[in-house]
């Protein structure tokens, strides 16, 4: 709507906006299950962990938590664990339909980036994952971005998951090969550049 040859060109001013700070988020759902008599233990911290950067994934995720509070009324990492895997329960088939229309090269570097959220051309990770060239993973990186899959990490060095639903279906489901699978005590979504 804002490029050269669209009908808002140089009518609007662009605003980027940035991911709420992580600590400031974590403390606003604690404060949020505590007004309503629910007693957090790091609830707040382990939803940011798991969904973050992206407000409404965060938010999503908090509110299924709260679905799993014990009848001590408590919020805890597990109860955040088994929100998260409820929610890539929901998700499950579409996740999976769109897993098995992609190339078995384009699922491994989906895997590569799941598991180590390193740099996916690094010979190591090459190896790890049966990943081609570096050229292959290079072409596949560059579809997923276009795709709207994965964006680049804050730093620009690496990528990432849009959906963390879908990082977590991928820990959960195509990764067992490795040894990986959900829960996954803090193993962050590195953060993004989006919100």
């Amino acid at each position: 709507m804002t490029a050269p040859d669209a009908a808002f060109y140089k009518m609007l001013t662009h605003v980027s906006f940035r991911p709420i700070d992580a600590h400031h988020m974590a403390h606003w759902i604690d404060e949020r299950l505590e007004s309503v008599g629910l007693r957090s233990e790091n609830a707040g911290a382990d939803c940011v962990q798991w969904a973050g950067p992206r407000t409404r994934d965060i938010v999503r995720l908090a509110r299924k938590a709260v679905d799993r509070a014990t009848d001590e009324r408590v919020i805890d990492e597990a109860a955040v664990t088994e929100a998260l895997r409820e929610i890539v329960e929901e998700e499950h088939d579409g996740f999976q339909m769109r897993w098995s229309n992609l190339t078995a090269i384009q699922q491994n570097v989906l895997r590569a980036d799941a598991a180590t959220g390193e740099a996916l051309t690094s010979d190591r990770v090459r190896r790890a994952f049966s990943l081609r060239a570096s050229g292959t993973v290079s072409n596949a990186l560059s579809a997923f971005l276009d795709e709207g899959v994965l964006v680049r990490t804050a730093h620009g060095a690496g990528y990432t998951f849009d959906d963390p639903y879908m990082r977590a279906w991928a820990m959960h489901t195509v990764l067992t090969d490795v040894g990986i699978t959900l829960p996954i005590t803090h193993v962050a979504n590195p953060t993004s550049e989006y919100d």
